[in-house]
């Protein structure tokens, strides 16, 4: 799942960055790990507004973009356990 934020005073602009890092994950899973499903989670509030515009809505189907919607909050919830996954895996390393 990749994670994104939408904070920027530009959708349009978090939306090209979104989608061409998305694109880039997408295609090394592909290679790497075909079995995978790649998510591109936003926002609700960004889900609600700019993924309904009819720029948003012709990238999701010409590139077959897998969406998931969360709250704010839930974000900060995921990134703080990726934190402690990662914190963890580099005590692991240096033990």
């Amino acid at each position: 799942m990749e994670i994104k934020s939408f904070v920027s005073t530009s959708a349009i602009s978090d939306f090209h960055t979104a989608l061409g890092q998305f694109l880039n994950y997408r295609i090394m899973l592909e290679v790497n790990e075909p079995e995978r499903l790649l998510y591109l989670a936003v926002p609700l509030e960004a889900y609600q507004t700019f993924f309904q515009s009819r720029l948003a809505q012709v990238a999701i189907k010409r590139h077959q973009l897998k969406l998931t919607a969360f709250p704010v909050v839930m974000k900060y919830k995921i990134l703080g356990l990726r934190q402690q996954a990662t914190e963890k895996n580099k005590n692991k390393c240096t033990s």
